[in-house]
């Protein structure tokens, strides 16, 4: 039987089958071209997140660990959200110092 879709499940019953989380997607030109990449694996099981981190990691691609694996899904969504915002600062052509503004004060709220 098929593992269920990840995205459908709560996530403790995703842990149940998806040990660990990564964070956020990356773009996989820059990771083909071995442009400086990283991410962060969230993982409960410590031995299990140390392994996958070695097996990740290159000079180029660093992945770094956690337990908190809600909190990366919720990192995750609203770096999704920041993405959006800065992209409509480039839409409305406002330049970067507008959109390093909003980048900088959308944690704060």
């Amino acid at each position: 039987m098929p593992a269920p879709k990840e995205s459908r499940l709560p996530t403790p019953l995703r842990l149940k089958y998806f040990p660990f989380h990564k964070s956020h997607s990356r773009h996989a030109e820059d990771v083909a071209r071995k442009r400086p990449t990283c991410v962060v694996l969230g993982c409960k099981d410590a031995a299990l997140a140390q392994r996958l981190q070695r097996a990740f990691s290159a000079p180029y691609f660093r992945a770094y660990t956690s337990d908190d694996v809600p909190g990366i899904e919720l990192g995750g969504a609203l770096k999704n959200i920041y993405a959006l915002a800065a992209g409509m600062c480039d839409g409305l052509g406002l330049g970067d110092n507008a959109k390093a503004a909003l980048i900088g004060l959308l944690p704060e709220n």
